[in-house]
């Protein structure tokens, strides 16, 4: 657990039951991102993607952000009860990398992490080779899934390549294409509606001026009367 004095059979029991959770979530947000980019990066911008598809994506993206706030949540719960514990600065350092795309962040912890402990190197290696474990599994899938043995454009980056690169660098490709149609149908919506919105001013106006002039002007000028 670092240096943080005696340990008791509890708080060791509670520690290990913590970490097991954060890496839990933290595996499970990676893989999530990893299916969502698997469907987006078979989009073909000359067809409509499928509702099911939609569905599916929407599904991932949900369980992403669960698993990343629940990881998140347990990582800082550990770092401020176990600040000195090198297995979880590495496991947050990683976090940081493949999750919340902050490597500020990762390597400040890494780096104090190396100056704790002199086998802090294993436990990095070890947090590392989790997240590879992570990846190859969701490649294996994707082989799988693959047609006559094509190639995924989204599955030959470099390990060091975080997930949230990935998404920036696919948003840029295909984010015209998403809900093209649903878009235009919107912008089609609005004019309709300030079209309508002018057509009632207007009508509204000229009932007021008819009203001013024609009714109440009469029924003024017969009150005089």
């Amino acid at each position: 657990l670092g240096h943080t004095g005696v340990v008791s059979a509890i708080n060791l029991i509670e520690f290990n039951a913590k970490l097991e959770a954060a890496k839990k979530n933290h595996k499970e947000a990676v893989t999530a991102m990893h299916k969502f980019w698997r469907i987006a990066a078979k989009y073909n911008p000359n067809k409509r993607m499928l509702e099911s598809e939609i569905e599916d994506m929407l599904g991932h993206l949900h369980s992403f952000e669960e698993k990343r706030m629940l990881a998140d949540k347990t990582y800082n719960w550990l770092l401020v009860k176990y600040p000195n514990s090198v297995a979880v600065l590495y496991s947050y350092a990683q976090f940081c990398d493949s999750v919340i795309n902050n490597a500020k962040e990762a390597e400040k912890r890494r780096i104090y992490a190396s100056l704790l402990e002199d086998d802090g190197d294993e436990v990095k290696e070890a947090a590392e080779k989790e997240m590879r474990q992570v990846t190859q599994q969701v490649r294996a899938v994707d082989d799988a899934d693959r047609d006559g043995g094509a190639s995924n454009p989204s599955m030959e980056s470099s390990e060091a390549e975080t997930v949230r690169s990935r998404v920036s660098r696919y948003v840029q490709s295909w984010q015209g294409c998403v809900m093209l149609d649903a878009e235009r149908s919107i912008l089609k919506a609005h004019w309709r509606v300030r079209v309508l919105l002018l057509l009632l001013l207007l009508v509204a106006s000229a009932g007021f001026y008819i009203l001013d002039k024609v009714l109440f002007n009469e029924m003024a000028v017969k009150n005089v009367l």
